[in-house]
């Protein structure tokens, strides 16, 4: 089977991270990949590049350049591809657009977050093209039935195959750097917390803040938070360090930078918080329970799914800064033991029941239904 997947960019975006994930779980006597970008945005090419997929850059000015879809027609002509996977919600546009250009393959859109609804273009947009595409995975069921309630065209044609992920042992060069990163933010007896994702409005920064400053002293006192991820949203970025450096906040929070060694954060860290306003299937949660970290999380699509409050995690209400609070009390004064079991049932969630090859499993069923 011959799959074409299209995405934006191998931006450092979950979306991209279970691409990649995908193209390395997938077994090269079922399925032949080849991956075209319209932004040359290179952070995952090298693991593209190690799952042997072929690579095409399309150029243009972006998903709205009007030159993008036909070059994408032209390269399905010439690959003669049995179906095209989009992923994102502009590529499975541009996808659609294609396909019916060139009297293109089948094709597979995907969509991964809960956030349709926010734009009547948007879902115009949907509605008009969903009869273009044969399925829809999603990796959320909240997002499938966000999906049928808006577009009522897709309903039966959802499907629902949650993330990836693929554990691989640290190599001693990952752990040094593990080491060096808790030894930069962290002091000895410190409980050191990351969030792992955009600087945005969805991700509620300011809500954390807000819960931070509800903690008791003894509980700040010990508590480091390190947010590692691209500044989308510039000017609450400023709000948020302007109040992080309050006398309260000072030194116990700061913004990092994305990095390649993800998995090296994790493995620095004593637990990760997300504090989403919402999500799908969040793919910082799946790594981060998968490195043997217990999280901090709010109950919004499927996270519950990952964060079985008091066995892996603690789950809160969404827009709740009290009890998120009152959560992030709770893993601070956890006695080591009880953290390190938590993160033993998270680790073999993650690893297990949420396998790569779950993920490739999954897929490639989907594709079959497709070209049935």
């Amino acid at each position: 089977m011959r799959i074409l997947h299209l995405i934006d960019s191998l931006a450092p975006g979950g979306a991209q991270r279970q691409l990649v994930t995908l193209l390395g779980a997938l077994e090269p006597a079922e399925a032949e990949s080849a991956v075209a970008v319209y932004h040359k945005i290179d952070h995952f090419r090298p693991e593209v590049e190690a799952s042997g997929s072929s690579l095409y850059e399309l150029g243009g000015a972006g998903g709205r350049d009007p030159r993008v879809p036909f070059r994408l027609g032209a390269l399905m002509r010439r690959g003669r591809y049995d179906l095209v996977h989009s992923w994102l919600r502009t590529p499975g546009v541009i996808a659609r657009v294609a396909s019916t250009l060139v009297d293109g393959p089948p094709v597979v859109v995907s969509e991964r977050n809960t956030d349709l609804g926010m734009s009547r273009r948007s879902v115009a947009i949907e509605r008009l093209l969903a009869r273009c595409a044969r399925l829809m995975i999603v990796n959320a069921e909240a997002i499938g039935r966000n999906v049928e309630r808006l577009v009522p065209a897709w309903k039966g044609r959802i499907r629902v195959v949650h993330n990836g992920f693929r554990w691989t042992e640290p190599t001693e060069r990952e752990l040094s750097l593990s080491r060096a990163f808790r030894r930069e933010h962290a002091r000895d007896n410190d409980v050191l917390l990351g969030v792992v994702g955009r600087v945005e409005p969805q991700k509620a920064p300011l809500l954390l803040l807000e819960a931070l400053e509800m903690l008791s002293d003894p509980a700040l006192s010990r508590l480091r938070v390190v947010w590692i991820g691209k500044a989308i949203d510039s000017a609450l970025v400023e709000t948020a360090v302007a109040r992080a450096r309050t006398p309260r906040l000072a030194g116990r929070f700061e913004f990092l930078p994305e990095t390649r060694d993800i998995g090296g954060v994790y493995t620095a860290l004593d637990g990760l918080v997300l504090p989403s306003r919402w999500e799908g299937f969040p793919n910082a949660v799946l790594e981060a329970l998968g490195h043997g970290r217990p999280v901090v999380a709010t109950d919004v699509g499927d996270t519950s799914k990952l964060v079985l409050d008091g066995v892996t995690g603690w789950l809160v209400p969404p827009e709740d800064p009290r009890a998120l609070a009152a959560a992030l009390e709770a893993l601070v004064s956890s006695p080591p033991a009880r953290l390190r079991e938590m993160g033993e049932e998270g680790a073999r969630l993650a690893r297990v029941d949420y396998s790569d090859t779950r993920l490739a499993d999954g897929t490639m069923s989907v594709y079959r239904e497709a070209l049935a």
